[in-house]
C-alpha cells in the first residue's frame, strides 16, 4: 500500500527472536532424550521440536520475511540465503525422523548435529536482519 508505515515493529522484531530461545528448549529436549538412548521420547520430543519450528520458519516466510524485502532490496542475498536454510533444516527434521523411526540413534544424534550447525548459522543471520532493521530510520 502506498505510503504505508513498513518499519518495524519493535515487539515483533523482539518475540522473532524470542522463539528461537523458545526452539532452543526445544532442542534441548530432544539432545536430552537421545542422549538417554529414549526412542519413544526422543519421537515425541522431535514431534515438538518439528511442529514448533515449522510454525516459526512458516511466520518468518509469510511475515517477516517480506517485511525484510519491503524495507530494503539490500538484505535480498540474506533473504534468499535463510529461504534455503528453511529447506535444510526441514529435510533435517525429516531425516531424523526417519532414523529415529529406524531406532537408529546415533544416526539420528549426527544429523540433529547437522541442523543444529545450519540453525545456528541461521540465527546469527536473522541476528544481523534484525539489528541492521532495529538500527533503520523509521518513516
Amino acid at each position: 500500500m502506498p505510503g504505508a508505515d513498513t518499519s518495524p515493529d519493535p515487539a515483533q522484531l523482539q518475540r522473532w527472536w524470542q522463539e528461537h530461545s523458545e526452539l532452543d528448549s526445544r532442542v534441548e529436549e530432544l539432545v536430552a532424550t537421545i542422549a538417554d538412548q529414549n526412542v519413544s521420547g526422543a519421537r515425541a520430543a522431535l514431534e515438538e521440536l518439528s511442529l514448533a519450528m515449522e510454525a516459526h520458519l512458516s511466520v518468518e516466510e509469510d511475515v517477516y520475511f517480506p517485511l525484510v524485502e519491503a524495507l530494503s532490496h539490500a538484505h535480498a542475498s540474506s533473504l534468499r540465503q535463510a529461504r534455503l536454510a528453511h529447506i535444510e533444516v526441514r529435510a533435517n527434521l525429516d531425516v531424523i525422523r526417519e532414523r529415529l523411526s529406524q531406532a537408529e540413534l546415533a544416526a539420528a544424534r549426527g544429523v540433529l548435529r547437522t541442523l543444529l550447525d545450519r540453525f545456528r548459522t541461521h540465527e546469527q543471520l536473522e541476528a544481523q536482519l534484525i539489528t541492521d532493521l532495529q538500527a533503520a530510520p523509521r518513516t
